[in-house]
C-alpha cells in the first residue's frame, strides 16, 4: 500500500498545478482529464469524500462551465492537499492506517 500511496503523493503537487492552470487557461478537456484522474486516485485510497468533489468537479468541467469549475476547485485542493499531508505521515510511519 505504501507503494501506491508514495506514487500518488510523487505526481499529486503537479496534477493539482495542471488542474489549476487547465482551469484558468479555460482547457475543458485537460481539467476534466485531471479531474477524473483525482477522482480514480481517492477511489482506490478509500477517501470518499475528496472523492465525492472530485467527481463534482469532474461533471461540471464536462458542462464546460469553468467558471464553476474556478469554485468547485477552491474546495478541493485544500482537501486534497488535507489528504496529502495525512498520506504523507503514513508512508513516513507516523500514522498507523489501522
Amino acid at each position: 500500500m505504501r507503494i501506491v500511496v508514495r506514487a500518488f503523493l510523487e505526481e499529486c503537487p503537479r496534477h493539482i498545478r495542471e488542474l489549476r492552470d487547465s482551469i484558468s487557461n479555460q482547457d475543458t478537456k485537460t481539467a476534466h482529464r485531471l479531474a477524473h484522474l483525482i477522482k480514480g486516485a481517492m477511489m482506490t485510497l478509500a477517501v470518499p469524500t475528496v472523492e465525492t468533489t472530485a467527481q463534482e468537479l469532474e461533471n461540471i468541467c464536462a458542462t464546460g462551465e469553468l467558471t464553476v469549475a474556478a469554485a468547485q476547485f477552491k474546495i478541493l485542493e485544500p482537501a486534497l492537499l488535507k489528504v496529502c499531508e495525512i498520506l504523507t505521515q503514513f508512508v513516513n510511519g507516523s500514522i498507523d492506517p489501522c
